[in-house]
């Protein structure tokens, strides 16, 4: 499995040194599982953040562009979304300067990939032009809806509440990969490479270990995202040779009771 995060440096963490925090802790839960994960990167918070980047790429992960303002390519024309993709590669790569690394990843923010539309074939011959490879997802715990309430809870002082959505996640994080476990037996006959996608977010920060603990006793390994696509479930150019497979549907919605 490859562990991949988006929203970098970080999501409904307005200050520095919140933001900083959070990635530490999810740097650490990273680094005591031995797992390089590779963290898309939204171009326009980078100024003011590049220590915390320094962070990612001295412990041996992959940052990877996920557009400069996190356009949906839903709402806007081909040439406004390429714009701003190389927006957010000229900040992204004046991170990796430094280290000598190059930018190969791209992420579709919302997974809006525009697939088999004249406007996402555009986008992904530009992508191919400059040499991207698209990142997939195959599972997909929607950590985001959680994280919201999480937010609320612990901004609330609401201990309960927190630990009754952690609980929920945690939940959602197992019934999800059961879910992706048995599409990639009905579609490919085993168990592929899975890309886990997550959020640079407060609650990932303190379940981590617990979500990646959950992998390692369910037996998995974990691979770079550059390991997981050279499996053949997934095509050169980084989609999914099946891509019905894994289309998700944006029907989820967090339920839970409210405290009193």
């Amino acid at each position: 499995m490859a562990v991949t995060i988006d929203d970098l440096p970080a999501v409904l963490a307005s200050n520095y040194q919140d933001q900083l925090k959070i990635n530490q802790k999810i740097l650490s839960a990273l680094e005591r599982y031995h797992v390089k994960a590779t963290g898309f990167v939204i171009g326009n918070r980078v100024p003011g953040r590049s220590d915390i980047f320094e962070l990612w790429l001295s412990q041996g992960h992959e940052l990877g562009n996920h557009t400069y303002s996190h356009m949906d390519l839903d709402e806007v024309d081909a040439q406004v979304y390429e714009l701003d993709i190389v927006k957010g590669a000229h900040e992204i790569e004046k991170l990796l300067l430094p280290s000598g690394q190059s930018l190969r990843y791209f992420r579709f923010p919302y997974l809006h990939t525009g697939r088999n539309t004249e406007k996402g074939n555009l986008v992904r011959e530009f992508l191919k032009e400059n040499r991207y490879t698209i990142a997939p997802v195959t599972i997909n715990p929607y950590d985001w809806e959680y994280n919201s309430r999480y937010v609320e809870a612990w901004g609330s002082h609401k201990l309960q509440e927190e630990e009754q959505i952690t609980h929920m996640y945690l939940d959602r994080i197992k019934t999800t990969t059961v879910e992706a476990e048995s599409i990639s037996w009905l579609y490919y006959g085993r168990i592929i490479k899975q890309i886990l996608l997550l959020h640079l977010n407060r609650i990932n920060a303190g379940t981590l270990d617990q979500v990646l603990d959950y992998y390692v006793s369910s037996g998995y390994t974990f691979v770079t995202l550059e390991e997981a696509l050279a499996d053949s479930a997934y095509s050169p150019e980084g989609e999914l040779t099946q891509p019905k497979a894994f289309t998700w549907p944006m029907t989820f919605k967090l339920s839970l009771p409210l405290s009193r």
